[in-house]
């Protein structure tokens, strides 16, 4: 099916099909979820049955309709992407700014992923910065983050950073970036190579803090939740650095797998989140009774692919229209014999109408 998730057998001719109902999509992007979303009951997601056996949808914060759609990110282009390594006086990070590196800029990795799935109309490339004692790093071949003033439950606030309500930043994930690039912009961090021309504002911005998801730990006091946001509705406004660039939107990542496993994260979470910063919604059941848009789709549970992340599948038929990667061909009435090839290399979609 595609290199992403290639380790589940999917014969080489399965390409993304889609039957697209409308009503599913109305509206898209004209409403915002309150900026308190009720969160998703702590339940295992019953599932569907399947030939594929993996990990269930870990219960967390759905994003539908939210503020960080209504704005989203370049989808097309070669784009500049700042990565930020951020910890914290009581959860440490555990890995080299090296293999971050790799993570996100290396054979596989995040930006290889988006390359294969817009059909090469989006790639990043960038840097993953941290600091050591007390000075900026790129790349580094030594774990260093950026260590922030307060520990992760000042951050977590016991509702693990999801509380953008007013008054309540900085204990919340804009807190925790904004934090950090005052950190760097204090230490005299030229933030210019990531902003874009003309507007001066850097909208590729991912921050991995240290330890793992709420999603997985189940722990609202000691942990943060992975999530795409805007710093403008997260309490303390867009930041500006004193060269004069301006912060946004950012995605926002764990740096460990699974419930503090010690194991680098795996893209999936990372790839599935920036989706939203892209501007998709989520398209699993948010009631965990079905499988949602289904397991071959990165915004459902195509997240895990095969393994648990490590190969995510791509986004759907209906994402790759709407973010412009795709032209389907609209199915005409009466018999039609059509073949598609795979769809890591054919950029070939079907839509029924």
């Amino acid at each position: 099916m595609n290199r992403f998730g290639a380790a589940l057998g999917v014969p080489a001719g399965w390409a993304l099909f889609l039957l697209w109902i409308t009503i599913v999509l109305a509206g898209c992007g004209t409403r915002t979820l309150p900026s308190s979303a009720p969160a998703v009951p702590q339940v295992r997601a019953p599932i569907a049955p399947s030939t594929v056996a993996f990990a269930t949808m870990p219960s967390r914060h759905v994003q539908t309709q939210q503020d960080s759609i209504e704005k989203p990110i370049p989808r097309r282009g070669r784009q500049s992407l700042l990565v930020l390594l951020v910890d914290f006086p009581d959860q440490a990070g555990l890995f080299t700014g090296q293999a971050w590196q790799a993570y996100f800029f290396g054979s596989g990795g995040f930006a290889d992923y988006y390359t294969e799935v817009s059909y090469r109309q989006l790639r990043y490339q960038g840097d993953v910065i941290g600091m050591a004692d007390g000075i900026p790093t790129a790349n580094s071949d030594a774990v260093a983050y950026i260590r922030l003033p307060h520990p992760v439950t000042f951050y977590a606030d016991d509702g693990y950073g999801f509380d953008v309500s007013g008054g309540q930043f900085p204990q919340n994930h804009g807190g925790v970036v904004t934090h950090a690039l005052q950190a760097l912009d204090q230490a005299g961090f030229n933030f210019a190579p990531y902003a874009t021309p003309g507007t001066n504002e850097v909208e590729n911005l991912l921050v991995v803090f240290a330890g793992s998801s709420y999603a997985y730990t189940g722990d609202a006091h000691n942990s943060l939740e992975a999530t795409a946001y805007r710093l403008a509705f997260a309490g303390g406004g867009i930041y500006q650095a004193r060269g004069g660039q301006r912060f946004d939107n950012y995605t926002f990542c764990p740096d460990q797998f699974g419930d503090l496993s010690g194991e680098q994260a795996r893209i999936g979470v990372c790839v599935h989140e920036h989706g939203h910063a892209l501007g998709m919604p989520d398209l699993y059941d948010f009631s965990y009774t079905t499988t949602g848009v289904g397991n071959f789709d990165l915004m459902a549970y195509g997240t895990f692919g095969a393994t648990e992340g490590l190969r995510p599948f791509h986004l759907g038929a209906f994402a790759k229209e709407f973010l412009g990667w795709s032209r389907p061909t609209i199915v005409p009435n009466g018999t039609l014999t059509v073949t598609l090839g795979p769809s890591a290399v054919e950029n070939n979609l079907l839509k029924l109408v």
